[in-house]
């Protein structure tokens, strides 16, 4: 909208001789009118070209409320990277790891074998012992972690698709459970981020602790964030935030024995629209 200017000025009537001739007065009102809409940056790597670095795939406004995404409209032009990192996420299936744990159930204490070089491992008294699947890195959980930077000056929410999905063997879909969580600030592959963001309110839309099958979440909202990430003057990379999502291979506490075998996989498409 241009800028209007009203200018109102006083009129001067005959003057007579001797009467009173006022000074000319001026009046003017200015109305500046400045309008920002809201935009959100979805930013990891490029699907087509995975191993090109980090791109920003999704540039979304909002506009006499239609949004728009100026990059690739609503094609699925993005891929996760691992989290920690910005590699990509691939196909290929992960596995369970090369160590096995054993807990004992009754003070919870754990030991780990090398399926490959089970060295030092012997017998060992059965009672009270649990089987465990470790991720190579020894956590004693089966994750796998990755997600997608946002900037943004607004509001915005998440909504995830599961577009495909398969199982064989003793495996089900709904075997994949999920958890989420937004990551503030950090360095992932030498690129530091969120220095100049802020952590703005989170409605989840289930209990964030708990691991939910991804089936629960299919064509809804998962996460609304509200309020903008930047919180001072900065770059892109400086006011995003990292949304991790968590996989699980069970929605239980642990993954052994029960798990059988088998493959499982989904590819699931996550949106981010503006509120």
């Amino acid at each position: 909208m241009p800028l209007k200017q009203y200018l109102r000025a006083s009129a001067l009537g005959t003057a007579c001789l001797g009467a009173f001739l006022p000074s000319a007065q001026s009046y003017s009102i200015d109305r500046p009118h400045f309008e920002v809409d809201p935009i959100v940056i979805v930013w990891a790597v490029e699907d087509a070209d995975p191993d090109g670095g980090p791109k920003v795939m999704d540039f979304v406004t909002l506009d006499n409320g239609v949004s728009t995404d100026a990059i690739g409209g609503t094609a699925v032009d993005g891929r996760a990277v691992v989290t920690g990192s910005l590699a990509p996420t691939l196909d290929t299936a992960w596995m369970t790891g090369d160590q096995i744990g054993l807990r004992d159930v009754t003070d919870n204490s754990l030991q780990t074998v090398s399926v490959s070089n089970p060295t030092g491992f012997q017998a060992f008294d059965v009672e009270d012992q649990e089987l465990e699947y470790l991720r190579d890195d020894g956590a004693n959980q089966v994750t796998y972690d990755n997600g997608f930077f946002v900037a943004s000056n607004t509001g915005y929410r998440i909504r995830s698709d599961v577009v495909d999905y398969g199982a064989t063997g003793d495996l089900q879909i709904g075997s994949i459970a999920l958890s989420t969580v937004i990551i503030g600030s950090g360095t992932y592959g030498g690129l530091q981020f969120g220095t100049r963001s802020q952590s703005p309110a989170v409605t989840y839309a289930y209990n964030p602790s708990n691991r939910v099958p991804i089936l629960s979440f299919n064509g809804k909202d998962i996460v609304t964030v509200n309020g903008p990430t930047a919180a001072q003057d900065g770059t892109i990379v400086q006011q995003s935030v990292f949304h991790q999502m968590r996989y699980w291979l069970t929605s239980t506490r642990f993954s052994g024995l029960e798990v059988g075998t088998g493959e499982i996989y989904a590819d699931i498409v996550y949106t981010v629209y503006v509120l």
